[in-house]
């Protein structure tokens, strides 16, 4: 009898091969899809400068893992759609979420993930991409002051929301004053 579960034709690999490239951050990809590397590696060292500027310490290097698979590692996560996994581009959007998940914590695979960090990644990822010519917020952005406001401000959210992120102390992630 054949199965109809798509995903009965996969074994999951304890620790699977990656391979790397670019470098503060390195950007690794699973070894058998390595068509978005090159691709994705450039958005994220692009993307990655306002954060540097801000004075944010990166991880040495993001991983893509399967879910929940890298629990307490050091290095940042990989973010990509099914469909770029195969692909040799990705969306910009990608490097984002990549660059606004900077450590694999256990409550993002939890029952309850932590609405703090998913509101903190949010704002972060759209600063990013504000800050990296990517987009303009519209007039009726909710958060449209903050990420036009004092670069100052926005710089020390930024560093201590992205500490914050990366030890996975949700708990303790503050929106910026108007936000949220």
């Amino acid at each position: 009898m054949v199965s109809n579960d798509n995903d009965s034709r996969y074994e999951l690999v304890a620790d699977p091969a990656v391979t790397c490239a670019g470098s503060a951050p390195q950007v690794c990809v699973f070894a058998e899809t390595p068509r978005p590397l090159k691709d994705l590696a450039e958005q994220v060292r692009r993307q990655a400068e306002p954060l540097r500027e801000a004075g944010v310490d990166l991880p040495g290097r993001f991983v893509q893992s399967y879910a929940g698979h890298r629990d307490g590692s050091v290095d940042g996560v990989v973010s990509l759609s099914v469909g770029e996994e195969t692909g040799r581009t990705v969306d910009a959007a990608s490097a984002t979420q990549t660059l606004v998940t900077p450590a694999a914590c256990p409550q993002d695979w939890s029952d309850l993930p932590s609405e703090e960090a998913f509101d903190a990644r949010h704002l972060l990822g759209r600063w990013l991409q504000v800050r990296s010519g990517l987009r303009t917020p519209g007039a009726d952005d909710s958060d449209g002051a903050w990420l036009t406001g004092d670069l100052g401000e926005q710089a020390a959210w930024v560093r201590t929301t992205y500490r914050l992120l990366r030890t996975c102390d949700f708990e303790r992630i503050q929106m910026p004053d108007g936000v949220g």
